[in-house]
């Protein structure tokens, strides 16, 4: 009982705290600038895959009519609106490449449409193909260790080639086999720096039908199979943050059908249904989300919010943009993705014009030993504060209070 109270007077101190932080921030709000990214000289499109802390962004780019295809391509920051093709003279046959992934250290993973896994070690390095446990492969994300997981393909003289989720541990190692969940196929689609691996896998050989799937740390036995029965069933697990929150999606097989944006706490956790959109694609370590509804606007889920927004809504007036995907969010809360300017499909950046989450509440240990630290999100003339009260935990409060 004594420990009990001890927390509830360190969490109500924590809360004082936050709102003496609070006297002195005025009344701050939360609103973004959106960024064209453009495209490369000739191009006619582009699409933003991933950014990294350090705001470096991958994705593609789009040159027709017998100028190649689809491209690779990284832009240095938000600033930059002319992006910078990768190497490809390593690609085995070189068709259509794409990057997916950037770690913080600015290694970066992709794949060509013909099927090999690709690895640059920087903007302006070489390409490297990763081996595959079959004929080729697809590098889907890279953690800041440099592990990397995507998946091989398979051939088999009796099914048509199938798909295996790989792990690497790094870009010259030889591939682990993840397997599956008792079915034929499976593939990852992000790994943490914990080096905890999401994605999706099936689990009877004649059914194809795939379930979301988690891994621990490149370990090659049978991966768990995620809860989502609450859910529409058939789901996909896209991304996982640090500590261990898990995002995805139900009800169907490609970003544009599925039925509900999916979220769980931990591996172990029942899937929450969201609503707003159809799919989960990305969270930052904060819990941040962002996503679509179709493949036809991008939605954003605030820190604790079931509920998602329209980000198109949250950008100025007559911005000229339509935002249809938000693909990745960062821990400063950019976010990158796909929409239209001008009737162009170009990548876009979102960026908060305040600094992200916002406010940062600092406390002294001798003081609030219960409290890791306070994240403050103003909006309007109110703020929501959240609490990590430890250093693996989730943030817990949303304590909404007046500014």
């Amino acid at each position: 009982m004594k420990n009990h109270f001890k927390l509830f007077l360190a969490r109500l101190s924590a809360v004082v705290a936050v709102l003496l932080l609070l006297a002195d921030c005025g009344n701050v709000f939360a609103s973004y600038v959106v960024k064209d990214l453009g495209t490369i000289p000739g191009g006619s499109s582009s699409g933003a895959k991933a950014i990294n802390n350090a705001g470096q962004i991958v994705g593609w780019a789009f040159i027709g009519a017998g100028g190649g295809g689809y491209l690779p391509v990284f832009w240095s920051s938000s600033d930059s609106s002319s992006p910078h093709v990768l190497d490809m003279s390593g690609f085995s046959f070189n068709t259509a490449p794409i990057a997916n992934g950037i770690n913080g250290s600015g290694q970066i993973v992709g794949t060509d449409l013909s099927g090999f896994a690709a690895f640059w070690n920087s903007s302006t390095s070489p390409v490297t193909d990763l081996k595959s446990l079959g004929t080729g492969g697809v590098a889907n994300s890279i953690n800041d260790q440099g592990q990397i997981v995507g998946y091989s393909i398979i051939d088999d003289l009796v099914e048509s080639p199938y798909d295996h989720a790989t792990f690497w541990s790094n870009s010259g190692s030889d591939p682990v086999d993840l397997h599956t969940l008792g079915g034929l196929r499976s593939e990852a689609f992000a790994i943490n720096n914990m080096g905890q691996i999401v994605g999706q896998a099936d689990i009877n050989p004649g059914m194809g039908f795939w379930y979301a799937a988690f891994w621990n740390n490149g370990d090659a036995t049978q991966p768990m199979q995620l809860d989502d029965s609450g859910g529409a069933g058939l789901a996909t697990a896209y991304g996982i943050n640090d500590l261990g929150e898990i995002v995805g999606g139900d009800g169907g097989e490609y970003v544009f059908n599925y039925v509900n944006p999916l979220c769980w706490n931990n591996r172990s956790s029942q899937a929450t249904i969201l609503t707003g959109g159809n799919v989960v694609l990305g969270i930052n370590r904060f819990g941040f989300k962002v996503g679509c509804a179709g493949g036809q606007r991008a939605i954003y889920w605030s820190l604790g919010s079931n509920i998602g927004l329209d980000l198109n809504n949250l950008l100025p007036a007559n911005s000229g943009w339509v935002l249809y995907q938000a693909n990745a969010i960062n821990d400063h809360g950019e976010i990158v993705g796909v929409g239209t300017i001008g009737g162009q499909i170009h990548a876009f950046a979102v960026e908060p014009q305040v600094d992200f989450p916002f406010l940062r509440a600092t406390f002294n240990p001798a003081q609030f030993s219960w409290i890791l630290n306070a994240l403050v999100n103003p909006h309007g003339d109110a703020c929501t504060v959240w609490f990590q009260w430890g250093l693996n935990t989730n943030y817990e409060g949303g304590v909404t209070l007046p500014m």
